[in-house]
């Protein structure tokens, strides 16, 4: 029993380090999310990897990618050019969102991946965003 209680006790404060110290980052950016990425991109469930726009949980492809690329993405938008042409392209959101409320939507899409998802991910914005 103690042993169990000292395990759910270390899973309890790594959830709460990958929150973002007690969760506001990540539920600043639910709500960010919400308002402006939901009705393209959907939730945390459904998608498939090559959809368009495409989801931004462990399904999609969104964590292939590295944090800096991701806000230049969402600031400036994104025209892709294998898109099919009756699909949305990104808009820019640059003026409507700041860096700062950028980063607390990815803190909160990040809680929709694996953890192996998240390490790479990381990994990735570390060798690049640097």
């Amino acid at each position: 029993m103690r042993r169990s209680r000292f395990v759910l006790a270390v899973a309890w404060l790594g959830w709460v380090a990958l929150l973002g110290c007690g969760g506001g980052q990540v539920e600043r950016g639910a709500a960010l999310y919400e308002a402006n990425c939901r009705s393209c991109h959907g939730g945390a469930t459904g998608g498939a990897l090559r959809d368009v726009p495409p989801p931004h949980n462990a399904s999609g492809h969104t964590w292939h990618h590295q944090d800096c690329l991701l806000t230049e993405i969402t600031l400036n938008g994104f025209e892709d050019p294998s898109a099919p042409a009756d699909r949305p392209k990104m808009p820019a959101f640059k003026g409507r969102l700041s860096d700062e409320e950028v980063a607390a939507i990815l803190a909160y899409m990040k809680t929709w991946w694996t953890e192996e998802q998240r390490q790479w991910q990381q990994q990735v914005t570390r060798q690049a965003c640097s």
